[in-house]
């Protein structure tokens, strides 16, 4: 299957259906001069139910907003539902599922894995971490981002690397 869009704000949101079967999702864009490359690959779990609807979780973002004005393509075998609930917008931070403080980081959904780095840049602590934002198994790794003021609460911000090909 193939969608094609817009790109209209600086992030796509992804439908994630935790621990359900994944397929490969290739994402690519096109410059004004019509060549096409690819900016993303994951294996995405895929919810599709038996009357046509699309059941997921979360919606996991990913930097676009160097593209925006760009069509955007993207191919997998996966039901028109999914491309259907495929949104742009502007960086949501997720609702957590627990109260605040939360004493240690934790996202807000997908995998949380190793710290990868952590620095106080003056002001506020910076901690990256490996993590999935599109299940709940080690696979599609990226570095996350939290920030804190106190080492107690802890804010989830966008994700800051991406796996390559």
């Amino acid at each position: 299957m193939r969608a094609e869009y817009i790109v209209t704000a600086d992030y796509l949101y992804l439908p994630v259906s935790a621990g359900k079967p994944e397929h490969l999702l290739e994402i690519s864009v096109s410059d004004a001069d019509g060549i096409s490359r690819k900016i993303y690959e994951f294996n995405v779990p895929s919810g599709e139910s038996p009357d046509g609807t699309y059941d997921f979780n979360y919606m996991a973002a990913f930097p676009v907003g160097d593209h925006i004005g760009s069509k955007l393509v993207m191919t997998g075998d996966f039901a028109d539902a999914f491309f259907a609930a495929v949104r742009f917008g502007p960086w949501e931070k997720p609702a957590p599922a627990w109260r605040q403080p939360v004493v240690h980081a934790a996202a807000y959904a997908g995998l949380t894995n190793d710290p990868n780095g952590m620095y106080y840049d003056g002001e506020k602590y910076h901690l990256y971490f490996q993590y999935n934002p599109l299940n709940v198994v080690w696979q599609n790794m990226s570095w996350g981002h939290f920030i804190s003021r106190d080492l107690l609460h802890w804010e989830q911000h966008p994700s800051v690397l991406f796996p390559a090909e």
